[in-house]
């Protein structure tokens, strides 16, 4: 995954947020940070971590995910996220299907941000503020 990748992976979660989908409630109470400011510490935090583990620079997975479970997935409203993705097709699923799906969009996401999080060499975390009236509307 290219380096701009990587960051856009990291900052799903909080981006997500930003546009009102996927964060979770108890992060958003919890946060009274700005949505670039949320983004910028939650991706500094990862990478910081990741580069000061020898056993994730080596790409020992298991403590890849460990890193993702603890650091960003706390961030994610699974439920909403998936919900969202799924459409209309949501409220028609079973609820032992949507379960299903939560579970797997869940392993989807961890292993999305594992597979970018062995990448991680020398990157920093640039977020650009958005522009006047951007995501607004206007």
């Amino acid at each position: 995954m290219k380096r701009r990748g990587l960051i856009s992976a990291l900052a799903w979660a909080g981006l997500a947020g930003v546009a009102g989908v996927g964060l979770a409630p108890s992060a958003l109470r919890a946060e009274a940070l700005a949505p670039d400011a949320f983004v910028r510490q939650v991706s500094s935090d990862v990478i910081d971590a990741v580069k000061a583990d020898k056993a994730i620079q080596d790409g020992d997975v298991g403590r890849i995910r460990a890193l993702v479970d603890a650091k960003v997935m706390p961030h994610v409203d699974f439920q909403r996220m998936t919900a969202s993705s799924v459409g209309p097709q949501w409220r028609a699923a079973t609820p032992e299907q949507q379960k299903r799906m939560l579970a797997e969009f869940k392993t989807l996401m961890v292993n999305t941000y594992s597979g970018a999080l062995t990448q991680v060499k020398d990157q920093s975390v640039v977020v650009k503020p958005l522009r006047a009236g951007a995501g607004d509307g206007t």
